[in-house]
């Protein structure tokens, strides 16, 4: 018995699996990030659109940017509709600069506004966490140095 999920190619070409459309979203997000770029855009365009939109939004945040990137401009546009402001977010977090420059111009202006001011603070929340963690810890560090040697001085050897 072979996997469902497993990938099937006739002449060259990737195959959807039959029973595709009763498959949940997880698995289907599942299926379409084993694909390559290419592969799963176009699976994408060979799915019902409500099926590929399901397999879209159950992905994660950087296959889907990926996705988004490599779709035309009016798959692009229908599926950044469907998206909620929090996961266009978290999609554009991990997108390359140009990817997030193409999904944000097919944006309307006033959600645009709105998302890029999310982005940007969730963007700096983010630098100011990592810079917090690679600061030194030099005070902690003196602390336990002077707590091991007991606070007590040596005296020179003579």
């Amino acid at each position: 018995m072979t996997d469902r999920k497993q990938l099937i190619y006739r002449r060259g070409r990737l195959q959807l699996p039959r029973d595709i459309a009763d498959w949940a979203a997880p698995e289907l997000a599942e299926w379409l990030s084993m694909l390559s770029v290419e592969e799963r855009v176009q699976a994408f365009r060979a799915l019902p659109f409500n099926r590929g939109a399901i397999g879209y939004l159950a992905m994660a945040p950087a296959e889907r940017a990926v996705l988004l990137g490599a779709l035309n401009s009016d798959n692009r546009r229908r599926l950044v509709g469907l998206s909620g402001n929090d996961l266009l977010v978290d999609a554009l977090k991990h997108a390359d600069e140009a990817t997030r420059e193409l999904i944000l111009s097919d944006l309307p202006e006033s959600r645009r506004t709105a998302v890029e001011g999310a982005l940007k603070a969730q963007m700096a929340s983010a630098a100011a966490v990592s810079a917090r963690e690679s600061r030194p810890r030099w005070r902690a560090a003196l602390a336990r140095v002077m707590a091991r040697r007991g606070g007590r001085r040596r005296e020179p050897v003579s």
